[in-house]
């Protein structure tokens, strides 16, 4: 049973509000009114392949959520249900003591990297890597169409763009490589653990925990935005980060991912403008100027990058939505 407006749901006996209506895939997140459930529910082969990997990761000692039930529902639909990682993300966390104080405090980023190492170390087990190449990871996460669709709109060079991934895949062809979440960052981090496994993929081990760490800092600008900066690590708490990264992956025999940052910032600013919809002149001013904004991070990361200087992440929230020369 239903409401007419399907803001609830009836599952196993239970009623389920809806909390995320969209989502990167088709389908939608629910949660119990008691609050020590969540349920996923949309399209049959969508929501049911995402049971099986979570499934799959749990099996496989990441820090996901343990399935509880699954089943279909009317109109072609599949639901899964699964038990609570917490009751806030720690984007959420980060957002409002930085707020407040100026600063993410040391003990709030201490229980983000406890549970990112879980996962890092899940992560770095022989069991969980892979022999899917650099340039089958790049193809999945960069679908070259997505990005040259948003980027030329704004009337870059898709040559200079393409000739930089060249290189950087060329440096990325030794990687260790295992399961990525895809888009891992603060939004997904939880205190138990990670969500939002739907895009699950393969890739180099490390890159997405050291990109997770920037995230918010490099590709949100400073300036009046629909999508401001909600928070900025300090220095120190990035490297604490990334020596988690390099001691765990040094660990277990894998190449320091800490070595390839400035390949990954250039992979993570080509991702964070493929957007599966190209901009349109009829978009609202502010949505196209955010789109901008990261198409002018992507220009500039790119020259950096082919220039062979170092990309400084932390100023890239300060480029303008507006042309660059």
């Amino acid at each position: 049973m239903e409401n007419t407006n399907n803001l609830t749901h009836e599952i196993d006996g239970k009623f389920f509000e809806v909390i995320k209506s969209t989502r990167l895939n088709e389908g939608m997140v629910l949660r119990s009114r008691s609050g020590d459930i969540f349920a996923r529910l949309g399209p049959k082969q969508l929501v049911l392949e995402e049971q099986i990997h979570t499934l799959s990761l749990y099996s496989k000692g990441f820090p996901v959520a343990q399935v509880l039930s699954s089943g279909e529902m009317p109109n072609d639909q599949w639901y899964f249900t699964e038990t609570s990682l917490g009751t806030a993300t720690f984007h959420d966390l980060f957002k409002e003591e930085y707020k407040n104080d100026g600063q993410v405090s040391d003990v709030t980023f201490g229980q983000y990297l406890a549970v990112i190492k879980k996962y890092l170390t899940a992560q770095s087990m022989a069991d969980n890597k892979t022999n899917v190449s650099v340039t089958e990871f790049v193809e999945t996460l960069l679908p070259e169409e997505r990005v040259l669709s948003n980027y030329c709109y704004f009337g870059y060079d898709a040559d200079s763009y393409l000739e930089a991934i060249r290189v950087a895949s060329t440096k990325l062809a030794n990687c260790s490589m295992g399961i990525l979440q895809f888009d891992l960052n603060p939004f997904n981090v939880l205190e138990n653990g990670i969500i939002d496994f739907e895009l699950v993929g393969y890739g180099p081990i490390g890159y997405d925990v050291l990109m997770s760490a920037r995230w918010s800092s490099a590709w949100f600008t400073d300036y009046p935005s629909r999508c401001p900066v909600a928070y900025k690590l300090i220095d120190n708490q990035i490297a604490e980060n990334d020596q988690l990264v390099s001691d765990i992956t040094t660990k277990n025999g894998i190449t320091d991912p800490t070595r390839f940052i400035q390949e990954f910032l250039l992979l993570k600013s080509a991702w964070a403008l493929s957007d599966f919809n190209s901009p349109q002149d009829t978009w609202p001013k502010d949505k196209i100027a955010f789109s901008r904004y990261r198409a002018n991070v992507l220009k500039l990361v790119v020259e950096t990058y082919l220039a062979d200087e170092i990309i400084d992440y932390r100023l890239l929230s300060s480029v303008t939505s507006g042309e660059l020369e």
